[in-house]
């Protein structure tokens, strides 16, 4: 959900650089970070170890300098207007993720969509650090990878609770537990269209969001299946990486 957007901010903007190498190490300096900031927030009412307390804080500062300037030195370039809206994304998506803690929904679906929307990010800020210039182009570049990996979290959680229910008889019970992921597949291929037309993109960028079509429809006909978790896992890395190549080439 990091890499990928990177990757294709990258592809689009024109070509790998030294700040495009700096953004990627920020990121995920500063992804890293948000993690300890998570753990440190979730137990923030027990008494913790001093020792615990200490090691938590240093890794949380020091991976945070690391992010910070790191990012800094890739996007040091950027319009005042267009480095506030990435740095309030990330800013929001930060104290949001924090509020998910509180609800313990971090780790539900809400985190898992905060975290599809919020890393996809990446992709603006790699565009511009490479060259891009063209904000409606860095913004659809956000809309379509926040598209894909909302998608890919849909469909994960229904192999999961397919699995968990054992669906293997019982047509009525498996048309209701699809019938949201299917309604959120129509929505993301609506999202996706607009997406390719507010950065006036060639509509053939469509074709990266095809096997993800095919594996929707391959996988929800297969819903009585018991899915290997590890197979599910492999198949969504070959997609984000099949997804990131396609919207490169085509658009």
């Amino acid at each position: 959900m990091l890499v990928v957007p990177w990757a294709v901010g990258c592809g689009i903007g024109g070509r790998l650089t030294i700040r495009g190498s700096l953004l990627l190490v920020g990121g995920l300096a500063l992804f890293l970070a948000q993690h300890r900031l998570a753990a440190w927030y979730r137990h923030r009412h027990r008494s913790m170890e001093r020792r615990e307390r200490r090691d938590t804080l240093a890794a949380l500062a020091v991976l945070t300098a690391i992010g910070l300037g790191a990012m800094a030195a890739a996007l040091i370039d950027l319009p005042p207007a267009t480095l506030t809206v990435l740095v309030g994304a990330g800013g929001l998506s930060t104290a949001a993720s924090l509020l998910l803690v509180d609800a313990r929904l971090d780790h539900a679906l809400p985190g898992q969509m905060l975290a599809a929307i919020g890393l996809g990010v990446m992709a603006p800020g790699a565009y511009f650090a490479t060259g891009g210039t063209r904000a409606r182009e860095a913004l659809a570049l956000w809309v379509l990878d926040g598209a894909f990996f909302l998608w890919a979290v849909f469909y994960v959680r229904l192999k999961i609770e397919a699995r968990a229910r054992r669906l293997r008889t019982a047509p009525g019970e498996r048309l209701a537990l699809v019938a949201t992921p299917i309604g959120v597949d129509v929505v993301l291929a609506v999202v996706a269209v607009v997406g390719l037309r507010l950065g006036d993109l060639s509509p053939l960028g469509i074709i990266a969001f095809v096997p993800a079509a095919v594996q929707s429809i391959t996988g929800t006909a297969r819903l009585d299946r018991v899915a290997s978790l590890k197979r599910v896992g492999i198949l969504m890395l070959a997609h984000s990486v099949a997804f990131g190549v396609l919207l490169i080439v085509f658009t």
